[in-house]
């Protein structure tokens, strides 16, 4: 049987708490550079992009996106994908837990959705 890559567990959680001290740092308004860092860092997550985490990373991405294109900052919403992002790494919450976390990110990430034209 083939062995599977070594998993780089330390070094997620070394990206994850780099995001956090990104987190941290931030004001409350709209800062493009925080939020190009923040996206950079959410990118190197190495994690399998179809694992929970990698769900979490991509929705974080898209979050960020959202607000660059809106010209909006919203701390908490960042910080909230964050939290979710730990959770996922540490406490493996399961296929249902994995799925409701999942569908409140999406939620968050509507607040800033671009509206469809009519």
């Amino acid at each position: 049987m083939a062995e599977s890559p070594p998993s780089d567990a330390a070094g997620d959680l070394q990206v994850l708490t780099l995001a956090e001290a990104l987190i941290g740092a931030m004001g409350d308004g709209f800062d493009p550079d925080a939020l190009d860092a923040l996206r950079t860092v959410a990118g190197s997550f190495s994690g399998a992009p179809n694992s929970a985490p990698g769900a979490v990373t991509a929705s974080l991405s898209d979050l960020i996106g959202a607000l660059l294109r809106s010209g909006r900052g919203d701390r908490e919403a960042l910080a909230v994908h964050v939290r979710a992002w730990r959770l996922m790494l540490t406490a493996a919450p399961g296929p249902a837990g994995e799925a409701a976390l999942l569908e409140g990110l999406a939620a968050v990430r509507g607040l800033y959705a671009t509206p469809k034209a009519a």
